[in-house]
């Protein structure tokens, strides 16, 4: 049984404990879309760390790519909070 198995079998053996509407199903999906967005905030992060800011000067062909893909990153976890599954 997965890691997920495991968290849904707990909040469906919660039943009215659970608070509000929202089935376990549904609870556990806007969980995993919160984690995976913050993952990819956090990895856009890592990706951005080592480009100098923008007032530090131009910046290298290298350097304008990480920022492309921090920029993606970021897309990616705002389509995720969203509910855009495909991110």
């Amino acid at each position: 049984m997965s890691a997920r198995d495991d968290i849904l079998a707990d909040l469906r053996a919660a039943g009215d404990a659970v608070v509000g509407d929202a089935t376990p199903e549904e609870l556990l999906a806007k969980y995993d879309a919160a984690r995976r967005a913050e993952v990819l905030r956090e990895a856009a992060e890592v990706v951005a760390s080592p480009v100098p800011p923008i007032e530090a000067g131009p910046r290298t062909e290298r350097e304008r790519g990480r920022m492309e893909a921090v920029a993606e990153l970021r897309r990616m976890a705002d389509a995720v909070e969203g509910g855009d599954d495909d991110a």
